[in-house]
């Protein structure tokens, strides 16, 4: 018993460590990496100076965001089932499968047909394929992969976990979608403010999803 509750702190710590990480990328690296001043969209709603580098140039932001949430992801993959090439290999390979599937999923839902539609495909690919490949594994087609497929599909399709693990993986999924989807009924309101900017809402609201799912297990 005492062994589990060690573990389960342990990866509660991960799982903090990579929301930091995550965080960071949002609200510190646009600023690091920018050096955008003035304000672009909406100059006649003045916003906090310290939001201008990230709503003056949306695509660098979400951008840095991405890489940054790549990097926290690998944190917490690696801490639930250590490193492995092979496993990075095929969580990269369905990220690029369910970013190119997402992406006219985003567009059907009246998402232009620009860079920043493609780097939030690639940000919600991110928060919901790439750690459940990496720590599940990807399954094979032929008849030893049945199991496998299964899990998958009991946690991805039927949301059913048996496990600390799996429930990460759930919660995590789900609080990205419900986040993206929250985030992108902010860009309805007729407020025209800065951080309106697609895909800055939909993205950042993704993101705080994921950390909110993953912190509630």
């Amino acid at each position: 018993m005492s062994t589990s509750r060690d573990g389960r702190a342990l990866a509660k710590r991960h799982v903090w460590l990579t929301s930091a990480i995550i965080a960071a990328s949002i609200g510190l690296l646009p600023r690091i990496t920018s050096s955008a001043s003035v304000q672009v969209y909406s100059v006649d709603r003045p916003e906090h100076p310290l939001l201008t580098p990230i709503t003056s140039g949306p695509v660098n932001a979400t951008s840095w965001n991405l890489i940054g949430t790549l990097m926290g992801l690998l944190v917490l993959a690696v801490s639930q089932e250590g490193w492995s090439l092979r496993r990075l290999l095929d969580a990269t390979i369905a990220h690029a499968i369910s970013t190119a599937c997402i992406f006219p999923i985003i567009v059907c839902f009246g998402g232009p047909l620009n860079m920043s539609t493609a780097i939030l495909s690639a940000q919600i690919g991110a928060l919901t394929i790439f750690p459940a490949i990496y720590i599940l594994g990807l399954p094979s087609l032929d008849s030893n992969g049945v199991a496998a497929r299964y899990r998958l599909t009991r946690l991805l399709c039927e949301f059913s976990p048996q496990s600390t693990t799996e429930r990460l993986i759930v919660r995590s999924a789900v609080g990205t979608i419900v986040g993206a989807w929250i985030g992108g009924l902010a860009l309805a309101l007729d407020w025209d403010r800065p951080w309106q900017t697609y895909p800055l809402t939909p993205t950042i609201g993704a993101s705080a999803g994921f950390i909110c799912g993953a912190l509630s297990v």
